[in-house]
């Protein structure tokens, strides 16, 4: 997303007519993906990008907060989990989903090279 956002600065703040956006694998995003809801139960799952780091000033923020994406405040060092609907979740439910994810992980890189992979954005 940094180089998305480079070329928007070029472009809007210094008027640069023209950008040309190189990205390191097949996909835009960088490290925020989603799985393919059609090889994936038909839920898409976000598996990259996951924190806000510095979030204040962030342009990250700003834009999950115009599109509506829920964000949680957390101290350094500190990790709360929540689920849309449901609020913060239990220490059980948060164990069920770093074992959901693990799985996860792995059936998605087995066998596939970096760079692959879905769209990103919030579900």
């Amino acid at each position: 997303l940094a180089g998305i956002a480079a070329a928007h600065s070029l472009a809007r703040q210094f008027g640069v007519a023209r950008v040309l956006l190189l990205e390191a694998s097949g996909r835009l995003g960088g490290r925020i993906e989603a799985t393919d809801p059609a090889r994936f139960g038909g839920v898409a799952a976000n598996v990259g990008a996951n924190w806000i780091h510095f979030a204040e000033g962030n342009p990250i923020l700003r834009l999950a907060e115009r599109l509506g994406c829920p964000t949680v405040a957390s101290a350094n060092g500190n990790m709360e989990w929540h689920a849309k609907g449901l609020g913060q979740l239990s220490d059980e439910a948060i164990e069920e989903a770093r074992s959901f994810a693990a799985e996860l992980g792995k059936k998605l890189w087995s066998g596939r090279g970096p760079g692959g992979g879905g769209g990103g954005g919030c579900s």
